[in-house]
């Protein structure tokens, strides 16, 4: 009595007739696990994952396009928790596809009405005093509908869609004409860095961008620094690696974030043109008090950095503790709310214009 078809692509839909929840359950597994064993083609073994979505009528639609979108969307959430699994429709579910969907709209209208704009987390020195040496741009989204978008929830919905290439050059536009304006006001800007997605450094169209913005504003190469995460330093493609090497040669600065959060290549680290890795906030919590784990770990960082001959950064500072252990064992520079939280334009033009903008600002400076 049960009824099986192809919507299409690798997409299937089962009807079972009078079955409980159990009873799908059941059914989904056995699929999971008989599509989970190697095919054998022309003496190769081949293997395919299967993500199984189920929903329930009346309960989760009372119609076939109700029920059908249902299921779709319980089958991308088992797709986002690794595959090869099934999931059940929750109302919840529901209700986050179509904030996504809301807003990945309002974020295309964003860009073209120019609603996001940038802060500025300060970067500072440790030794041999807190100096500004430089900053990290940070995207900021407030909606006239949606409200402040914190970047949590519109950056995964920016690279879930493909929105995410055209938001990191808008960033760099962004950036480079704010540079740009600085030193038209004659301030002496530090170096700003800029996060850029892997997606974004698969395209060699970004790193053109990039380029064509600093040369349009006659903005320097060294005051414009590229922070990438793990995931793409390990990326052996053409694309990321020949982008990696016009930025070396461009004289662009690049950064590791959240170093220690990801699947790092050692090998990687000693071939390629890094200046600086970020050690993440998950483990400077831990530092200047009792978690020898986060300390081991932070201590591993900063030796092979420094034998590698690479600068450290430490995220997310909110003790002094903290930054003391930081300080004594060698790491080069600190950001985070002890020292700054992140700045509107205005504030940090006005911590720019310190001492007459030449990076000699100090963080009691502004208490």
């Amino acid at each position: 009595m049960d009824t099986l078809a192809r919507l299409g692509g690798d997409e299937f839909t089962i009807i079972l007739v009078d079955t409980t929840i159990e009873g799908a359950e059941q059914v989904a597994k056995r699929i999971v696990e008989a599509l989970s064993k190697p095919f054998d083609v022309r003496r190769h073994a081949l293997f395919v994952t299967s993500s199984i979505g189920l929903a329930f009528c009346p309960d989760d639609g009372d119609d076939v396009a109700g029920l059908t979108k249902a299921a779709d969307t319980a089958m991308y959430r088992a797709k986002e928790n690794g595959r090869d699994r099934f999931e059940l429709f929750k109302p919840e579910l529901q209700a986050r596809l179509m904030r996504d969907v809301a807003i990945e709209q309002a974020l295309r209208e964003g860009m073209e009405h120019k609603r996001l704009r940038l802060v500025y987390q300060p970067k500072f020195s440790c030794v041999p005093e807190q100096r500004l040496s430089g900053a990290e741009a940070l995207l900021r989204w407030n909606d006239p509908v949606l409200g402040a978008v914190s970047p949590a929830d519109f950056i995964p919905v920016a690279e879930a869609t493909g929105l995410i290439l055209e938001l990191d050059r808008y960033v760099a536009l962004l950036l480079i004409r704010q540079l740009a304006a600085w030193r038209d006001e004659g301030l002496n800007p530090p170096p700003i860095a800029m996060n850029v997605s892997a997606r974004s450094f698969q395209e060699e169209r970004f790193v053109t961008h990039l380029f064509n913005c600093l040369k349009q504003y006659r903005v320097p190469h060294s005051l414009v620094q590229v922070e990438i995460t793990e995931s793409t330093l390990v990326d052996r493609s053409s694309a990321a690696l020949g982008n990696i090497e016009k930025l070396r040669e461009a004289g662009i600065k690049l950064a590791v974030d959240d170093f220690g959060t990801g699947y790092s290549s050692l090998a990687y680290l000693k071939r390629l043109p890094l200046a600086e890795l970020k050690i993440d906030k998950s483990f400077v919590d831990g530092l200047g008090g009792k978690d020898e784990g986060d300390q081991a770990i932070a201590l591993a960082i900063l030796g092979m950095a420094k034998a590698l001959g690479i600068c450290t950064v430490g995220e997310g500072v909110e003790t002094q503790a903290q930054l003391t252990w930081l300080v004594e064992n060698g790491c080069d520079f600190v950001q985070g709310y002890l020292l700054s939280i992140p700045l509107a334009l205005a504030d940090f033009a006005a911590l720019i214009s310190v001492n007459g903008g030449n990076s000699e600002y100090h963080p009691q400076d502004a208490n």
